[in-house]
């Protein structure tokens, strides 16, 4: 093997151990507590919806 290959060789076996160890399959946490009923809504969320359906209705018109 020339040098660019060995060099291009090295370079992927490292990239695949590397890669076999970050992305190991690992136990997950164990879950806490149950999460409480009835959360609200976060207002970003809600304003972004809202601010869809009118840029929707607003295009649509604007089309006619």
């Amino acid at each position: 093997m020339n040098k660019k290959n060995l060099r291009c060789f090295m370079c992927v076996c490292v990239l695949m151990l590397t890669f076999s160890e970050v992305f190991a399959f690992k136990t997950p946490p164990l879950p806490g507590g149950p999460v409480p009923v009835g959360l609200p809504i976060d207002g970003g969320i809600s304003f972004l919806i809202i601010s869809g359906v009118f840029f929707g209705i607003y295009s649509l018109r604007k089309r006619k």
